[in-house]
């Protein structure tokens, strides 16, 4: 008889070829299996996540099913399970749930952070890693203008890349701006000042939050105006209006689950 748990992770993913196993790559979804392959030997079982994270993207709340055929208390799945895991992967949490529990299904919406800083010549190697730098002086007034365009329900066509089936490019987007990172509300300490587009939305097509970046980013050079934004959400472009931004500064941040 299979038990069913939710388990709440954090990782980087600097290391990884994104969250979903892939043959003969470094995945996060691979790692958790191999720990709990580790931790529970005689064991068969089934892990699903509920976000795709891509190559390099971070989280610091991923949300996975765990169901497995053996009947272990909750705090017992947390310390046998993080004993095997590599220390850039950690399971904040573990709370049984049902066999109806779907962890794509059941998620209401999810929110994402993407750091980037602005006009540093010399950041530090934490900023190199975990964080997007700019070398131009952005105006991030201008950005946040850019930033709140995107709230609502558009069809984001011209935001995705190829590479996963869908069923719709119309996703519905509850909040988006530009906020300066406070020193205590991120679990690393940057020796500059730090800013992050915050997005939440009830579900984002492929790149699509790097897209949405790179093209705030190019607001931010004055390259392109709100006018361009405006217009790529309502009809296609010949072209999109920047490239996907590099995936180091991208962390999901949280998901919440449908009541």
């Amino acid at each position: 008889m299979n038990n069913f748990y939710q388990l709440r992770l954090q990782y980087f993913g600097t290391h990884y070829y994104g969250w979903q196993i892939q043959n003969n790559e470094k995945t996060i979804q691979g790692e958790l299996d191999k720990a709990i392959t580790r931790a529970f030997p005689k064991s068969t079982f089934k892990t699903l996540g509920a976000s795709r994270t891509d190559r390099g993207v971070h989280a610091l709340d991923q949300l996975s099913k765990l169901s497995i055929d053996c009947n272990v208390p909750e705090r017992n799945v947390l310390k046998a399970i993080n004993d095997q895991l590599p220390e850039d992967i950690l399971i904040k949490s573990v709370l049984r749930t049902s066999e109806e529990f779907h962890p794509i299904y059941n998620v209401e919406k999810k929110t994402y952070l993407y750091l980037f800083s602005s006009g540093i010549s010399s950041p530090n190697i934490y900023e190199n890693l975990y964080s997007y730098g700019e070398k131009s002086e952005l105006n991030i007034r201008k950005m946040n203008e850019a930033a709140h365009l995107f709230i609502g329900e558009h069809d984001f066509m011209n935001f995705y890349t190829l590479g996963s089936d869908v069923s719709t490019t119309k996703k519905k987007i509850f909040c988006s701006e530009i906020t300066k990172l406070a020193e205590n509300d991120f679990p690393i300490q940057f020796s500059g000042e730090i800013h992050a587009l915050k997005i939440t939305g009830n579900g984002f097509l492929k790149q699509m939050i790097r897209l949405i970046m790179g093209a705030l980013i190019e607001v931010g050079k004055s390259n392109i105006g709100l006018i361009e934004i405006e217009k790529s959400l309502n009809e296609k472009l010949s072209r999109k209006l920047s490239k996907v931004l590099d995936p180091r500064g991208l962390y999901l941040q949280n998901i919440k689950l449908r009541d």
